[in-house]
């Protein structure tokens, strides 16, 4: 074992160095000096001031949500043309559409299990009447489609519902549902401005609250999913997962079309760069992402959402700056604990060399005391014994080399 534990430490040693070396190699010797200044002062106080160790975490504001932007833009509301309270008709609008989303999502919801029952029904169906009967046109119910921006339905106002009670499938009147060049024509294009930084705010909103019933998911897997005692604890688990998934696709649901209609807007790239197409697979978690130290799990990486809280402007300075910060710190802790473990295990090793080496003088002292009363079996008990720790003390010494 300690043979293994020296061998593993003196390979991690060497390759934490070459990691930690690279990354030095990158960060400005200004930056560097007072890294190393932080990293005394907190090995000087760590254990009377725990919350010095706070270094080794991101500090950063989050991202702003739709709230505290509506709120900016109503301070600012005199730098745009626009008259007053356009920001919160806005921010308004946005509340609508987010309802309307989870409005169709129930109805979707329902939907679904009205279908699964009308399946059990058209299975047992053959126990009572023949397999060729048919629906007839008339009587079969009109199906409630959903708002995908191309609809081909000729209706008198874009923004009613073409049937009375579907107003979950109608749209607001907004710039981006108008069209930008209708703003702009009318000189109204602080308008498109202000939506596209509630947009901004509304999709922040939504990736956060994403987060939050990620790391649900991951929390009911790890606590009640996986250690649950019986089938009813688990079973109730497994109702959770259900709820935090059904969070997690309503949440889904409104950042999709709010891209959408971020591109309809004109956003930039720097704005398009950030707020990213959500994939399938970015909506799953690994709850083994908590311990990036657990065995086969070092390479892991979470989606690219999760770094959206983090500000964002053009050169990226603050940012870079502050995850070079805690990465150097922590690599080089890192690089500190291998040395350490590998300076622990070196002197373990020399005890453990002399302790052979004294137990092969002491056998081999006895081998000739044997020899010298004509002991047969004693000596040759003893020599075997003195060859033991002279080959154990030999393996030790090539290690530590």
């Amino acid at each position: 074992a300690l043979k293994r534990k020296f061998k593993v430490a003196k390979q991690s040693l060497a390759t934490i160095q070459d990691k930690f070396n690279k990354l030095d190699s990158k960060v400005p010797d200004g930056l560097c000096r007072l890294w190393v200044e932080q990293e005394l002062v907190v090995q000087s106080c760590w254990w009377n001031t725990p919350q010095a160790m706070d270094i080794y975490e991101v500090r950063l504001e989050k991202a702003p949500t739709m709230k505290a932007i509506e709120i900016d833009l109503i301070h600012k509301d005199h730098s745009f043309s626009s008259s007053r309270g356009s920001a919160t008709w806005i921010a308004q609008a946005l509340k609508v559409e987010q309802a309307q989303i989870a409005d169709w999502l129930s109805i979707s919801h329902r939907q679904d299990r009205l279908q699964s029952q009308i399946g059990a029904l058209v299975h047992g169906a053959a126990q009572f009447i023949r397999n060729d009967w048919q629906v007839n046109p008339r009587q079969r119910p009109r199906s409630i489609a959903p708002f995908d921006g191309d609809s081909n339905d000729e209706t008198d106002d874009l923004f009613l519902p073409d049937r009375p009670g579907h107003q979950e499938v109608s749209n607001v009147p907004l710039p981006s549902y108008i069209g930008v060049q209708y703003f702009h024509d009318m000189g109204l294009g602080s308008l498109v401005e202000q939506e596209i930084h509630l947009r901004q705010g509304q999709a922040n909103d939504a990736l956060h609250e994403l987060h939050l019933a990620l790391m649900e998911k991951a929390v009911i897997f790890c606590t009640d999913v996986w250690k649950g005692g019986n089938y009813k604890m688990t079973t109730r688990a497994w109702g959770w997962i259900s709820n935090a998934e059904a969070m997690v696709q309503r949440h889904a649901a409104i950042y999709c079309p709010c891209r959408k209609q971020l591109i309809a807007l004109g956003a930039g790239e720097d704005i398009l760069g950030k707020y990213q197409e959500l994939n399938r697979a970015d909506l799953t978690v690994s709850a083994t992402i908590a311990d990036p130290n657990a065995r086969g799990h070092c390479d892991d990486t979470l989606a690219w959402f999760w770094t959206v809280d983090l500000p964002w402007d053009s050169a990226m300075n603050d940012r870079m700056s502050e995850f070079y910060r805690v990465n150097w710190l922590r690599t080089k802790a890192l690089q500190d604990r291998w040395e350490e473990e590998l300076e622990l295990l070196t002197l373990e090793t020399g005890w453990t060399q002399k302790f052979f080496l004294h137990k092969e003088k002491f056998w081999s002292g006895w081998h000739m005391e044997a020899l010298a009363v004509g002991n047969t079996s004693f000596t040759c008990y003893s020599a075997r014994q003195s060859q033991m720790y002279r080959d154990l003390s030999g393996t030790l010494g090539c290690t530590s080399r």
